[in-house]
């Protein structure tokens, strides 16, 4: 089972529903934090096409989880200022495969642009 960790809670889902997908041509999108990436790297070498996904700005996203009351206490906006900051200092170089910013009113245009590239590195190993 692969399973994503994170300070706010646990998501687990079947490595089995991910390798069907794989087998069946799908394109499954996982949602890992930076810290446990090794977790899905290890779970399917050589398949992941990794990309970071940031805010426009923190309080864009401050907005969006007051939105839906999913950060109470502050600590998903805490957790996410620190890792961006480390993004910006190249903390995480070598890791992403891409980086997107989450514009609002996007998310079509973001998927297709995020797809259009997989294929596109997909070319380039084959």
């Amino acid at each position: 089972m692969v399973c994503q960790y994170a300070l706010w809670g646990k998501i687990c889902f079947p490595k089995i529903i991910v390798t069907r997908a794989f087998a069946k041509g799908k394109f499954p999108i996982l949602d890992f934090p930076i810290q446990r990436l090794s977790l899905a790297r290890e779970a399917f070498p050589n398949r992941l096409f990794v990309v970071y996904i940031a805010p426009p700005s923190l309080a864009d996203l401050k907005t969006r989880l007051d939105k839906d009351s999913r950060d109470t206490n502050g600590d998903r906006l805490n957790a996410a200022r620190t890792e961006l900051s480390a993004f910006r200092r190249g903390q995480y170089n070598g890791i992403f495969d891409f980086k997107v910013t989450n514009e609002t009113d996007q998310v079509p245009d973001i998927a297709k642009f995020i797809y259009e590239s997989y294929l596109k590195s997909v070319e380039r190993s084959a």
